[in-house]
C-alpha cells in the first residue's frame, strides 16, 4: 500500500482523485477515508480539507438521492474529525476523547439522519426472524428486533470504522517518514485515570434510564478497548515474544470476542492505575543487569 500512498501523497490531483475514487466503489469507503486522513496528517489542513471535500461529494450526493445512505457521509465526517485532531494533538487520547463525543452527538442524531437505513434494516431482521419461527415452532417466539440496539450496533460500526482509517493513513505516513514511529505511538496508548473515570461513570449513569441510551455504552467502551489492544502489543513487543502471541490474541479475538472484549476492558481500566508496560519495562532492566 505504500505505493499508494506515495501516488497520493505526490500531488494534490492524485490524492484527490484517489479519496473520491475509492469513496464511490463499493467496500471502499474505509479506504477513501484513509487516504484523505493521509493527506491531511502529511500536508496540513489545507491540503487535507480540499481532499475530505471533494471525497464527501459523492457521499453527499447519495445521501440526498440514495434513499437515505447516509453512512458514508457520517462516516466521512468523522474521519475527518479526528484526523484534524490527530494533526493538532498528536495525541491518540485527544483522539479517543474526541471519538466519544462525536459518537455520542452521532447517537443523538443517527435515528433522524439514517431513519430510512435503521428502518429498512430492523423489518427485513423482523421479517428473517419470522421466517424463523414459521420453521421453527418448537424454538418459541422470537424477540422483535430493538431499532435501538440496531442503531447502536451501526453506530458502533461507523466509530470503529472511522478510527481504524485513521489508523491507517497513521499506519502509512509513518511507513514514510518515520519507520516504526506508528507502532511506537499505538503500543504506548494509556488512558489517564481521570478519563477512564469519567467513561465509567457515564456508562454506569446510561445503564440507569430506561434503555434508551444504550447504544452509547460500546462508544464508552471502544476507548478502553482500544486501550486493552495496545497494552497486549506493547507487552508482547517489551518481552519480545513475537508475533505468534499476537496471532494467538487475535484468534481469542475471534473466538470468544465477548471474553476477551471484557478482559482487554478490565486491564485498561487496571493500566490507567497500575501502569503495566512501565513496570514490565522496569523489571526486564533490573533482571537483566
Amino acid at each position: 500500500m505504500l505505493w499508494l500512498a506515495r501516488t497520493a501523497l505526490s500531488s494534490p490531483l492524485h490524492a484527490i482523485s484517489l479519496a473520491v475514487g475509492f469513496t464511490i466503489l463499493p467496500l471502499l469507503t474505509w479506504l477513501g477515508a484513509a487516504i484523505a486522513a493521509l493527506i491531511m496528517l502529511a500536508k496540513g489542513p489545507k491540503d487535507g480539507v480540499s481532499c475530505f471535500v471533494a471525497a464527501l461529494i459523492p457521499s453527499i450526493y447519495f445521501a440526498v438521492e440514495g434513499e437515505g445512505q447516509r453512512a458514508d457521509f457520517i462516516y466521512l465526517s468523522l474521519t475527518w474529525l479526528i484526523a484534524v485532531v490527530l494533526w493538532w494533538s498528536r495525541s491518540w487520547i485527544w483522539v479517543l476523547g474526541a471519538l466519544v463525543v462525536a459518537g455520542a452527538a452521532q447517537h443523538l442524531l443517527f435515528p433522524v439522519v439514517t431513519d430510512q437505513q435503521l428502518t429498512l434494516l430492523v423489518n427485513e431482521v423482523g421479517k428473517l426472524l419470522e421466517e424463523l419461527a414459521k420453521q421453527n415452532p418448537e424454538a418459541g417466539v422470537f424477540q422483535a428486533p430493538d431499532p435501538v440496539m440496531y442503531s447502536g450496533m451501526i453506530q458502533f460500526a461507523v466509530m470503529f470504522g472511522a478510527l481504524i482509517s485513521l489508523m491507517f493513513a497513521r499506519m502509512l505516513q509513518a511507513a514514510i517518514y518515520n519507520p516504526g514511529g506508528f507502532q511506537k505511538e499505538f503500543h504506548s496508548i494509556r488512558l489517564p485515570s481521570s478519563f477512564v473515570s469519567l467513561l465509567i461513570l457515564v456508562t454506569l449513569l446510561v445503564g440507569l434510564t430506561d434503555g434508551s441510551l444504550n447504544g452509547l455504552i460500546p462508544m464508552m467502551m471502544l476507548p478502553l478497548a482500544i486501550a486493552g489492544i495496545s497494552l497486549v502489543h506493547g507487552s508482547i513487543g517489551i518481552k519480545k515474544l513475537g508475533g505468534n502471541w499476537l496471532v494467538l490474541f487475535y484468534i481469542s479475538l475471534v473466538l470468544v470476542g465477548s471474553l476477551t472484549l471484557l478482559l482487554l476492558v478490565v486491564f485498561a481500566v487496571l493500566d490507567s492505575a497500575f501502569d503495566f508496560r512501565k513496570r514490565l519495562a522496569n523489571k526486564i532492566n533490573s533482571d537483566s543487569q
